[in-house]
């Protein structure tokens, strides 16, 4: 298995203006050179910004066939404007240097940590994968299909990055019902991030949404883990038969 970690300079400048408000930044570190890009893109439309973060259809007028088609031929421009700006070639250069960081990170454990999720899952893992790296004070991690990952994050422990792709590569293989995203967790978040990292769990390290789930399984978990043959589809069985979650599809952040 590979991954492949690229920079797509578009997806970045609409990831940074997207998310402006404090609660979507994973750390203070660089938040000025965040929120100066955020400014000078603000300063030269408030139409195109409002447009990229999702923000600008208020009222029907906003949707109006003429006024899309307006809009939508601007924005060419208003990105290659922002990608010459001095203020995005900070923000590039230090995504730029997160991915250098991220793919060495993930280099040095693979080995380890392929075999570790390897053993607890059964899975081969021979697919490759994507991965759009945007800025690491910026929160970002999801798996949106088509073998593909977006991810930044600042590191909150050691190892962090490691961990979450492996979160969000399982996501691919077991899905995303609140059963499966609790085995994911108890997988990387939890076993995993001990394993590098030393330490116990509980407490968790995860949603804190699917908790009650974790809490409720832990000893089928710790049984699993225990045990010299592992099914885990006969385990996330189990779990489904002792929770009250059902199976449909959750909209959970991942």
């Amino acid at each position: 298995m590979r991954l492949f970690l690229k920079i797509d300079e578009s997806y970045l400048i609409c990831h940074t203006l997207k998310n402006s408000s404090s609660d979507r930044f994973s750390s203070k570190d660089q938040k000025s050179d965040i929120v100066a890009l955020q400014n000078a893109a603000w300063k030269a439309s408030e139409l195109n910004y409002k447009f990229l973060a999702g923000s600008l259809f208020d009222n029907p007028i906003d949707v109006s066939k003429q006024f899309l088609e307006s809009i939508t031929r601007s924005i060419p421009e208003y990105l290659a404007s922002l990608q010459a700006s001095p203020e995005y070639a900070v923000i590039y250069k230090q995504t730029k240097e997160y991915l250098n960081g991220c793919e060495e990170q993930w280099s040095n454990n693979f080995e380890k940590t392929e075999k570790l999720v390897k053993s607890l899952t059964g899975i081969e893992f021979n697919d490759d994968f994507t991965v759009f790296i945007t800025h690491p004070s910026l929160k970002n991690g999801r798996f949106i299909g088509n073998k593909t990952i977006v991810w930044g994050h600042h590191e909150d422990w050691p190892n962090y990055t490691t961990v979450y792709l492996w979160h969000e590569i399982l996501h691919y293989y077991l899905g995303n019902t609140k059963v499966s995203h609790a085995l994911i967790q108890f997988i990387t978040d939890n076993e995993l991030r001990v394993d590098l990292n030393s330490g116990t769990y509980p407490p968790f390290e995860g949603h804190h949404e699917l908790f009650k789930v974790m809490e409720q399984s832990l000893s089928l978990w710790q049984n699993y883990l225990g045990s010299e043959t592992k099914n885990l589809n006969e385990l996330k069985k189990e779990i489904e038969a002792l929770v009250d979650t059902g199976t449909k599809e959750t909209a959970f952040k991942s």
